[in-house]
This record gives structure tokens, C-alpha cells and sequence, in this order.
């Protein structure tokens, strides 16, 4: 009997540190990611790369980096190559990213839109990700214009989980703005 207790007790200890029923545990970034934005970016111009560090659902909301309804601006130099870490920091709700015309964004079923680029979204972005989990894509941006980056879980950029996505021909460093509050 003392065996299945102990079983039990690491059962429950793994339920309440919140390990899940797959045995791991969420990623730091998914407990406290970063609030300046500045810690949302690196570049490297003279490669022409950047990296976005992507927050989806933080305080269980539906935004990105705590910004939804296009409060947010991704600026990236035309032909960059863009690299985009997602984790979901929703403890209650699947999320997931991908650069959509901007148009498309208040679709209800987003994820049957094309994407602009070949590569920019997370994987399966109609069935999204856990709570915790860590996911990248990358892709060339060789197309100016005004995108969205938004949710691809049906509802969820027609309720707000859609920020900008810029490709821009004259910039010549890649930029995040936010909406003052």
C-alpha cells in the first residue's frame, strides 16, 4: 500500500507544480516573459535577420505580447529573413501565429486564409499549441506591405488576437511599436 501512495503523492506533486499529464514542465518564457518590447527583438542588419520573441494569450487574453486589435507593430526591412519564437502563455487556451493579409484577419476560420509567406506560421495553426510550449518559424519577407500577424484558431483574431505585421522597403533596421495606454 505505501508504494501507491507515493505514486499518488508524485502524481499530485506534478499536477500542482503544473508538469502535466506529459511529464514536463512550461517554459520559463510562458511563466514570465519579458514587458519591455525591446526584449522582444534582435537583429542583425548586416545579415538582415531578425528574431521576434512572440507571447501569445498573456493574461489568459486574446492578444500577443499583451497587445491585440492591431495595438502592436512588427517593422521588418523588405527581404529580411524573419524567425519568430511563439510560445503560448495562455494557461487556459490554445494559441498559435501566423503573417496573413491584413484583410483576412477578422475571418472567423483565419487559418484556411493563405499565408503571405511560404513557412510563416506555426505548425497546425488551426489546432494551436499548450500552454507553456515553445515553437519557431522562419521565413523570408519579400513582400512589402501591411500583413497581419494573428491567431489561427477559428475566433480568435476576429476577438481581437491580430497586431501588424510591416514589410517595408525604406527601413533599414527592423522595429517594434506599441500603442501608448
Amino acid at each position: 500500500m505505501k508504494p501507491k501512495r507515493i505514486v499518488v503523492g508524485l502524481a499530485t506533486v506534478a499536477l500542482t507544480l503544473g508538469l502535466g499529464a506529459c511529464g514536463t514542465k512550461p517554459s520559463p518564457a510562458a511563466q514570465n516573459p519579458p514587458t519591455n518590447p525591446a526584449q522582444w527583438l534582435s537583429q542583425s542588419p548586416s545579415q538582415k535577420t531578425v528574431t521576434f520573441k512572440v507571447y501569445a494569450g498573456e493574461n489568459n487574453g486574446m492578444n500577443f505580447n499583451n497587445y491585440g486589435h492591431g495595438d502592436m507593430t512588427l517593422t521588418v526591412p523588405a527581404n529580411w529573413r524573419v524567425t519568430v519564437d511563439f510560445v503560448n502563455t495562455d494557461n487556459a487556451q490554445v494559441h498559435s501565429a501566423m503573417i496573413v493579409p491584413l484583410a483576412d484577419h477578422v475571418q472567423m476560420n483565419i487559418a484556411s486564409s493563405a499565408l503571405v509567406f511560404s513557412g510563416a506560421s506555426t505548425p497546425d495553426p488551426s489546432l494551436g499549441t499548450n500552454y507553456g510550449v515553445h515553437q519557431s518559424f522562419s521565413f523570408v519577407a519579400n513582400k512589402s506591405g501591411d500583413y497581419a500577424l494573428a491567431c489561427g484558431i477559428p475566433g480568435h483574431a476576429a476577438m481581437g488576437m491580430w497586431d501588424h505585421f510591416n514589410v517595408s522597403s525604406s527601413a533599414t533596421q527592423a522595429a517594434i511599436t506599441v500603442a501608448k495606454s
